[in-house]
C-alpha cells in the first residue's frame, strides 16, 4: 500500500482523494491520526466517506487531547483517557531525565521548585521528558534561573503541554550542528 502512495509531496487534496480511495478499496487497513485538532464536523463526514471502501475490520485510532474533535469524529467505539502520571512517577521520570544517573543531588530549595515544576506538567510524560531533557543539558547552578523565568509559563491547563515544548524549542541554539 506504501509502494502506492510514494511521491505524492506535491499533491493536491483535490487528487489525493480519488488515489487514498483506490489505494484502501477492498483493503483491510488501520489508520492512526495522531494529535488531532481539527473540529471541523464536515471535514470528517468527508474524510469519513473516503475510508468507507476499505475491507471489513478496518480501523481508525485517532489520539486527540480535545474533546471536541472526538465529538467531531462521531466515534461510534470506545473513548479511553488516559490519565496522566501519579506524582511519584512523575518525579522519579523527571530525575531520571534531567539529573546524571537520576541522582539526586539538589539543594532542598531548588528540588521544592523542580517538584512544582513537575507538578505543573500535570502527569504528561512528554512535557516532564522535555524540561528534564532541557535542564540535563543545562548546568544545575542555572536551574533556578530557568525555573523561574521561562520555565514558570508553564501551567497544568491543556496548553501546559505545548508551553513546555514551546520554551524547549526557544532554547534551541540558533545554530544547530
Amino acid at each position: 500500500m506504501m509502494r502506492d502512495l510514494q511521491g505524492i509531496e506535491n499533491t493536491s487534496n483535490d487528487q489525493l482523494q480519488p488515489l487514498l480511495r483506490k489505494v484502501l478499496d477492498g483493503k483491510k487497513y488501520l489508520l492512526v491520526l495522531d494529535d488531532l485538532w481539527n473540529e471541523d464536523r464536515q471535514a470528517w463526514l468527508g474524510l469519513q466517506s473516503l475510508l468507507m471502501g476499505g475491507s471489513w475490520g478496518s480501523k481508525i485510532l485517532v489520539t486527540t487531547r480535545n474533546r471536541s474533535v472526538v465529538r467531531a469524529t462521531n466515534a461510534k467505539s470506545v473513548v479511553h483517557d488516559l490519565l496522566g502520571l501519579s506524582e511519584d512517577k512523575s518525579w522519579d521520570l523527571f530525575k531520571k531525565t534531567a539529573l546524571v544517573d537520576g541522582e539526586e543531588t539538589l539543594n532542598p530549595s531548588l528540588k521544592e521548585k523542580c517538584r512544582d515544576m513537575v507538578k505543573k506538567c500535570a502527569g504528561v510524560p512528554l512535557a516532564i521528558r522535555t524540561i528534564g531533557s532541557l535542564l540535563y543539558t543545562t548546568e544545575v547552578n542555572e536551574w533556578d534561573g530557568l525555573i523561574d523565568g521561562e520555565l514558570s509559563e508553564i501551567d497544568k491547563s491543556e496548553s501546559g503541554i505545548m508551553e513546555a515544548l514551546k520554551v524547549s524549542y526557544d532554547l534551541l541554539p540558533s545554530c544547530l550542528p
